[in-house]
């Protein structure tokens, strides 16, 4: 399989929505309908973004932690600008997430260790108070019941570990089964072309992961598009 680009690379060419402009920032990754923030416990806290996938699948997409790590910071960096006054993110800070990616490398122990396990040790590393911790499983950028045809397709399991002093581990915010796909009105996968390649499909799909993640965590006024 390709090796895809890495998060730098994709951090100049996210978000493929036009998301980018600070101040239109959240009503580029949220629909007009209005939402209201699953969790809102981030605002005056400092945040660090943790991915984990199944070692099948970073055989062959071995950037896609760091990519969906990295694109959840920028946009929640974005968000959290004061010029955007939301309030679910005043005064939030955040830990760079190539820092958190090396720590992570270089952990390969607690790659399969409970949240109540690694969110401390990732605190006291890193000084982060909030950990975001996301697994994705499966991810896929074809169609499986036609190979041949370009679908992304993920699954995002998404849990925020908050840490008290002494490095008390609660557990903030859950939620199994969310569903990201790209391009999303094409339920039956689209033909590679000269510019719909996997590398495009790649890209769409961890942009559109990072924003369904992002938007748990702010809330948009309804017409914000």
């Amino acid at each position: 399989m390709i090796r895809l680009l890495g998060m730098l690379m994709l951090a100049c060419m996210l978000p493929l929505t036009g998301g980018c402009a600070v101040l239109g920032y959240a009503a580029a990754v949220i629909p007009g309908a209005g939402t209201k923030a699953r969790y809102a416990g981030l605002a005056g806290q400092r945040v660090a973004v943790m991915t984990w996938t199944e070692r099948a699948v970073t055989y062959d997409y071995g950037a896609l932690p760091a990519d969906v790590s990295m694109g959840v910071e920028h946009k929640l960096v974005q968000a959290a600008d004061p010029k955007v006054n939301l309030e679910e993110l005043k005064g939030t800070a955040f830990v760079d997430p190539r820092q958190v990616f090396r720590w992570q490398k270089n952990h390969p122990e607690l790659e399969n260790r409970s949240l109540e396990e690694v969110a401390p040790k990732v605190a006291a590393a890193l000084g982060c108070t909030r950990l975001i911790y996301l697994e994705v499983s499966p991810f896929s950028i074809y169609d499986p019941r036609t190979p041949v045809l370009l679908k992304g397709q993920a699954t995002v399991t998404i849990r925020v570990a908050e840490i008290g002093s002494g490095g008390a581990v609660k557990l903030g915010y859950e939620e199994a089964g969310l569903i990201s796909e790209f391009p999303e009105k094409a339920p039956e996968g689209v033909p590679p072309t000269d510019t719909v390649t996997p590398t495009y499909i790649y890209q769409g799909l961890v942009d559109k992961i990072t924003s369904d993640v992002a938007k748990r965590f702010f809330s948009s006024a309804p017409g914000e598009e």
